[in-house]
């Protein structure tokens, strides 16, 4: 089942932004972990980080519930539950 907002359909890749302004508010929102990415730079020798942060978004539709998790700010996985 796909999430339909209007006449958008919620798609992998989209951006919190799109999935905000084409369905509104989630239901709920919550950051439930992150992932982190290491890289070395063999001139400095140094460890570069970059995190980035995995969001849960819910949202209550025709008695089904939509989660969309995000990575960074694009939309990676959508389950539903009725």
């Amino acid at each position: 089942t796909s999430l339909r907002c209007g006449s958008s359909l919620i798609s992998i890749g989209d951006t919190m932004y799109a999935v905000r302004k084409a369905c509104g508010d989630p239901t709920h929102e919550q950051r439930v972990g992150e992932r982190r990415r290491f890289k070395v730079d063999k001139a400095k020798g140094l460890k570069i980080e970059d995190i980035t942060y995995v969001t849960e978004w819910t949202y209550e539709r025709d008695q089904v519930e939509y989660t969309l998790t995000f990575e960074g700010s694009r939309l990676v996985h959508k389950t539903y539950s009725r």
